[in-house]
């Protein structure tokens, strides 16, 4: 199978919903959500602990961010939301206008119980949550 880049592209875009930009150091520091500049210097100022992006993986995260634009980005456990705890991005393909929806996935090192049992497996079960 051939891997192509845009295989590669929302691989990175993936990983790119990861950001903690809910974290009180992005709010403080780099106030602006959606400006990729000020995302960009997030990742280039913290360490993997405060961003969540692999230190060997930076460069290419902020590659990334010259491609696409983050057009929104949405914390269900910032102040006002539900505390569901979904998190999602939504950016667009700077040359193709193409537009992306991400969502942040199950998270075992840091939120096992809440993704795993609270979310993930009352909908295994057929029940509905805060995130639906």
């Amino acid at each position: 199978m051939q891997v192509t880049q845009e295989t590669v592209d929302y691989g990175l875009l993936s990983e790119l919903a990861y950001l903690r930009l809910e974290s009180d150091k992005f709010k403080n520091d780099y106030i602006d959500y959606g400006i990729n500049k000020n995302i960009k210097d997030f990742i280039t100022d913290n360490n993997e602990e405060t961003t969540g992006i692999d230190p060997t993986r930076k460069q290419q995260m902020k590659d990334i961010l010259n491609k696409y634009t983050i057009l929104d980005f949405k914390d269900t456990n910032a102040e006002g939301g539900t505390g569901s705890g979904m998190q999602a991005m939504f950016v667009r393909e700077n040359s193709t206008g193409k537009t992306v929806l991400l969502f942040r996935g199950t998270e075992f090192d840091t939120a096992f119980y809440d993704d795993v049992f609270k979310a993930d497996g009352y909908m295994a079960l057929g029940g509905s949550t805060q995130q639906m």
